[in-house]
């Protein structure tokens, strides 16, 4: 809120309560998520910054009451939010099992955002595309075997964006924020009033200072090089 402002924040929030193979019961914790989730996001559209979100395909996320309240449903999205669906095989997201090494999961998702995210809507069967592709796909279940690393999860194994998806999406949030400037005037959110409870954004004195993360930091080029 005060320190970054970032203009783009993606969530890929945690759907371990609410995807097709989860228990579908929200805890406090998943609800808590989500309601965050919710925050950054519509703080970041009255900013006029960037803001995504994805999930698995089946999630219950965007059936959530304040969700869709939020940000409208997949068949009529509310106005500077748009739904995209997308499908892993086609941004090489394989399985890396000893069994069956390279065979690609289909890893269907879908993404919310306030930015143009339509170079990342790839589907494989019924693709925009003459003809669909024919290859068949590893289930995301169970545990294999990889090599140089031992048992995995095969879930958690996908959990991961692929490099191609990376890179397709990074490209869309340099277009993006080649666009945007961050704005003087700041917009009264409920993430800037659960920022404003810190001591540290109220500038009281003792307050720890704000550190900066350390993570490093990349910017891509006209040329898509790092």
């Amino acid at each position: 809120v005060y320190s970054l402002r970032p203009k783009v924040v993606h969530m890929g929030t945690p759907c371990t309560k609410m995807c097709l193979i989860g228990q579908k019961t929200l805890d406090d914790a998943t609800l808590a998520q989500n309601e965050f989730t919710m925050k950054v996001a519509t703080h970041q559209e009255a900013e006029g910054l960037g803001a995504s979100i994805e999930n698995p395909k089946g999630s219950t996320l965007p059936s959530q009451p304040a969700f869709a309240k939020t940000f409208g449903s997949m068949g009529m999205p509310k106005p500077g939010w748009s739904y995209y669906r997308l499908e892993g095989c086609q941004l090489h997201v394989t399985y890396p099992g000893k069994d069956e090494p390279g065979r690609p999961i289909n890893k269907a998702s879908f993404w919310l955002a306030n930015f143009d995210l339509s170079g990342m809507e790839l589907r494989c069967r019924k693709p925009a595309a003459l003809a669909g592709t024919s290859h068949k796909h590893r289930h995301i279940r169970g545990g294999m075997k990889v090599e140089g690393e031992g048992w995995q999860s095969v879930a958690a194994y996908t959990g991961k964006y692929s490099s191609e998806e990376g890179a397709v999406y990074g490209k869309a949030c340099k277009t993006f924020c080649d666009t945007v400037s961050r704005r003087k005037e700041r917009a009264d959110t409920a993430l800037k009033k659960l920022a404003d409870q810190s001591s540290v954004a109220r500038g009281e004195q003792g307050a720890t200072p704000h550190r900066s993360h350390g993570s490093p930091q990349f910017l891509l080029a006209g040329d898509d090089q790092c």
